[in-house]
C-alpha cells in the first residue's frame, strides 16, 4: 500500500511536468552547481528563511519555487521530516519515478550535502545519479535481467523476482464506504503470487496525456492461494490511482510491477531490512486506517507458523469502530498465534467499547509496545500526522533510536 511520505516524496517528481510546460521550462545544465558545498544546518537555515531546501542522497535541491506551483499545496511536502534524511533516501528510491521527471528535479539541484568537516555525507555509489547523469540504480537492472520468463502451463510464482506484468481486474468489493478490496487475476489459475513476505507491488496506467501515474500498494490475499492477487485501496475524492482502479471495468488490464521494497520477513524473527539482516523477538505494530496492509502481511506469515518464536503487538487506530479493516482476519491471527496480540484504539468509540479511546498517545505506545532493547522493532504506518506528531516523537520520548523503528 502507499505510505503518506512516500507519496508526498513522489510528488516532488510526478508534477514537475504537470504543472510546466515544455516552453516554461529552462533546465539548468547538470553541472553546474556540482562543486557548491552545503551542511545540515545551512539547509535548516534556508527553510527557516521561508524556502525549501531538501537533500536527497546527499544532493541538495531548491524546491521553493515548486512549492508555489503545486497543485495539491505545498503542504503535501512541508508535511514531511526533511530533517530525517534517512527516511526521505529510501522512500525516494521505493518510489516510481519516470526518467523524464528525474531529469526535471535536476533543474532544482544546487549542490552536495557535506558535515562539518566538509566530507560529502553520501558515497558516489550511493547517490541518486552520478554526476555524469547515468543512473547508478543497478539492482533493478539486475532483477530485470533475472526475472524468468512465465509459463503457463503450471504452478510459478510471478512475483518471486522482478517483472513487470498487465492483468485483469477480476473482482471488486467495498469494506467500507471508501475502502474497497481489487481482485487481479495472475497469467493462469495455477499461479502463485510468490510476492516476498515484506515486499509490495506498483500499480500504474497512462493518463491520457501520456504522463504515468504509479502507487506502491501491498497485497492482503491469503498465503498460499493461487490465480490472484488482492489489494486493499483507499478511494480519494481527487487520487488519481484510486479513481482510475475504481472506475477500471472488470476484464480491463492494469501494469502491476515488483516485488518492491526495503523489509522483508524471512520466518522466525528473522527480517532483512534496508539491505541488513536483523533477528527480531519482540515487534510492535502502531498502525493508522489503510496504513495496516503492510502490518498484515507479516502477521498472516506468522499466524501460519505456530512454530514462529516472534511476537508481536499490533496496535491499530481508527476513527470508528465500523472502519476497522480486516477484522476478522486480524482476530483469527491472535486465535492462531498465542505470541500475537491484537489492541485497537478509536477516535469515536461506542458506548459499551473496552479498547483504547482517542488519539495515539506517548502512555499508550508505553503500555502496548515492548520496549526498546537490540532484538525489538516497531513497525509504523499510517496517516502522515499521526506518525509524525504523535507516534515518533513518543518513541523517542521513550527511549527508541532510529534503529528501533521503521515506517513503511
Amino acid at each position: 500500500m502507499p505510505c503518506p511520505a512516500q507519496r508526498r516524496i513522489k510528488h516532488i517528481c510526478a508534477h514537475i511536468n504537470s504543472t510546466r510546460g515544455a516552453s516554461q521550462k529552462t533546465i539548468r545544465p547538470r553541472n553546474v552547481h556540482a562543486k557548491r558545498r552545503f551542511t545540515i544546518e545551512q539547509l535548516a537555515e534556508k527553510r527557516e528563511q521561508g524556502e525549501c531546501w531538501i537533500a536527497i542522497h546527499g544532493k541538495v535541491y531548491d524546491i521553493t519555487e515548486f512549492l508555489e506551483e503545486h497543485p495539491g499545496g505545498s503542504e503535501i511536502i512541508t508535511d514531511i521530516d526533511l530533517d530525517d534524511f534517512e527516511t526521505i533516501n529510501f522512500e525516494f528510491d521505493d518510489a516510481e519515478h519516470s526518467e523524464e521527471a528525474l531529469e526535471d528535479l535536476e533543474e532544482f539541484y544546487r549542490g552536495k550535502l557535506v558535515d562539518h568537516n566538509g566530507q560529502l555525507l553520501c558515497d558516489d555509489d550511493d547517490e541518486l545519479e552520478s554526476d555524469d547523469g547515468e543512473s547508478d540504480d543497478e539492482e533493478e537492472k539486475v532483477l530485470e535481467a533475472n526475472a524468468v520468463e512465465m509459463q503457463h502451463d503450471g504452478p510459478a510464482d510471478p512475483f518471486a523476482k522482478f517483472q513487470e506484468l498487465q492483468l485483469p481486474l477480476i473482482d471488486k468489493h467495498a469494506l467500507t464506504h471508501d475502502v474497497v478490496v481489487f481482485r487481479f487475476g495472475l497469467p493462469s489459475p495455477d499461479h502463485r503470487l510468490g510476492l516476498p513476505i515484506g515486499q509490495h507491488i506498483i500499480l500504474a496506467f497512462q493518463e491520457q496525456g501520456g504522463q504515468t501515474i504509479s502507487r506502491p500498494y501491498t497485497p492482503v490475499s491469503p498465503l498460499g492461494e493461487v490465480g490472484f492477487i488482492d489489494f486493499l485501496i483507499k478511494l480519494y475524492p481527487t487520487g488519481k490511482m484510486s479513481q482510475h482502479i475504481s472506475s477500471l471495468p472488470i476484464g480491463h488490464t492494469m501494469r502491476l510491477r515488483g516485488p518492491k521494497g526495503k523489509l522483508e520477513y524471512l520466518g522466525n524473527g528473522e527480517f532483512r531490512i534496508r539491505k541488513k539482516q536483523r533477528t527480531i523477538r519482540k515487534l510492535g505494530m502502531i498502525a493508522g486506517g489503510s496504513g495496516i496492509t503492510p502490518m498484515f502481511q507479516v502477521l498472516q506469515a506468522v499466524a501460519s507458523n505456530r512454530s514462529d518464536i516472534i511476537h508481536i503487538t499490533l496496535l491499530y487506530a481508527n476513527k470508528r469502530e465500523t472502519d476497522i479493516l480486516l477484522r476478522e482476519r486480524l482476530e483469527l491471527f491472535a486465535i492462531q498465534h498465542p505470541n500475537i496480540e491484537i489492541v485497537y484504539t478509536l477516535d469515536d468509540p461506542p458506548g459499551d467499547w473496552v479498547h483504547y479511546k482517542g488519539f495515539i498517545t506517548e502512555e499508550m505506545i508505553q503500555a502496548t509496545m515492548p520496549p526498546p532493547a537490540d532484538d525489538t522493532m516497531i513497525f509504523l504506518c499510517g496517516p502522515p500526522p499521526m506518525i509524525k506528531k504523535a507516534c515518533i516523537p513518543s518513541l523517542q520520548q521513550l527511549g527508541y533510536t532510529r534503529e528501533h523503528y521503521f515506517k513503511f
